[in-house]
């Protein structure tokens, strides 16, 4: 059965803002790409409605990240989904979207079963 794992995404200087998760083993591909959508709004993106951040929308390439931004999103990718990140794998190719993005964790994760 899966357990509710509730954190709280400091971001700026607005309030922390809860984020209901799930734990990673019981995760679907649909429930991933929701908190890396949550997670994206809520640090980089305040106040800007969920439905405005779809999972083609690009990330890197439009400046909705910078590098410093990359760098944070790839942490909270490597906490949250138990996987690490080599230097040449935080690319534009893997961190241009939430749908690449969660194909990157996907691979990774099904690489190190």
């Amino acid at each position: 059965m899966s357990r509710p794992i509730f954190v709280t995404v400091p971001h700026g200087n607005h309030v922390a803002q809860p984020i209901f998760f799930l734990e990673s083993n019981n995760m679907t591909t649909d429930n991933m790409k929701e908190e890396i959508r949550q997670y994206i709004l809520a640090e980089f993106l305040p106040g800007e409605k969920s439905a405005n951040l779809q999972d083609d929308t690009p990330l890197r390439t439009s400046g909705i990240l910078d590098s410093v931004a990359t760098l944070r999103l790839v942490t909270f990718v490597e906490e949250r989904f138990g996987i690490q990140v080599e230097a040449h794998e935080a690319s534009v190719e893997n961190f241009d979207s939430i749908n690449s993005i969660a194909a990157f964790i996907e691979s990774k994760k099904t690489g190190a079963s």
